[in-house]
């Protein structure tokens, strides 16, 4: 079955079971444009935002903050509408020699407007986590 990405629903979609896969650089306003407005069912002490998204095969992906905003900062934290850089959450675990999990494809295909980052499993989640946020920053792209 060949897969429309644009063929998704936002409704009452239950996100567990999904756990990070990867980071994606688009504006919040629009996440908003493409997929409404955020959903009501995350983590408040740690994100600000997030929407869960199922396509037609029944596979689901998040896009979320993650510990850069108000809600876990206070008033050193992002406003929602100035974050940037968002997590991506999936089901399924990728091929060995996938670049990227199917639900990061799929959401840059959908978010054609997004810049998807791309991971390396051999370095630290915080190497990871700093080398992406720099490459992020200095992209002008977005």
């Amino acid at each position: 079955m060949e897969i429309n990405v644009n063929d998704f629903s936002t409704d009452n979609i239950d996100p567990t079971g999904t756990s990070f896969r990867g980071y994606l650089k688009v504006s919040y306003a629009d996440l908003v444009k493409k997929l409404g407005e955020p959903t009501d069912d995350f983590d408040d002490c740690k994100s600000d935002a997030a929407w869960n998204i199922q396509w037609n095969d029944g596979m689901v992906a998040t896009i979320y903050n993650w510990k850069n905003g108000k809600n876990y900062l206070g008033a050193q934290g992002l406003k929602t509408e100035d974050i940037l850089i968002w997590n991506i959450g999936g089901e399924s675990i990728p091929e060995p020699n996938l670049t990227n999990p199917v639900e990061v494809d799929r959401l840059h295909e959908l978010l054609e407007f997004s810049k998807i980052l791309k991971d390396n499993s051999k370095l630290s989640f915080n190497e990871i986590y700093f080398s992406n946020v720099r490459e992020l920053w200095n992209d002008e792209n977005v």
